[in-house]
């Protein structure tokens, strides 16, 4: 049986530190915030769940390296953010205005 790290590459921490920073610049909170191990105020729960689909969508990453290089305990915490965030069109048009202009931004960086 072959470990989870051998078919996919590691997390690329360069690209995950891009999404960190533009996730901060975009949802207006700390990257101590965002990283951190306590849940904290609404809208960083929500820079996190954009961080979470984020590095799941733009790097190879598995959710349970997710959930490690996030302080985050399970990958079900990244699973359940990255869901979240398909709601937000309608639900929370202001996070979700947030979450495509990081996107935006990581798109330049390619």
């Amino acid at each position: 049986m072959t470990d989870d790290t051998t078919i996919r590459p590691p997390l690329d921490r360069y690209r995950f530190d891009l999404i960190v920073a533009r996730v901060c610049e975009h949802f207006k909170v700390s990257r101590a915030q965002l990283l951190s191990a306590t849940r904290g105020a609404l809208h960083v729960g929500c820079a996190r769940h954009a961080l979470y689909a984020l590095s799941y969508e733009l790097t190879s990453a598995t959710s349970r390296e997710v959930a490690i290089v996030c302080n985050r305990f399970d990958h079900s915490t990244v699973l359940y953010g990255v869901e979240q965030t398909r709601t937000w069109k309608a639900k929370k048009p202001a996070y979700y205005k947030a979450m495509q202009a990081a996107r935006a931004a990581l798109a330049e960086v390619q």
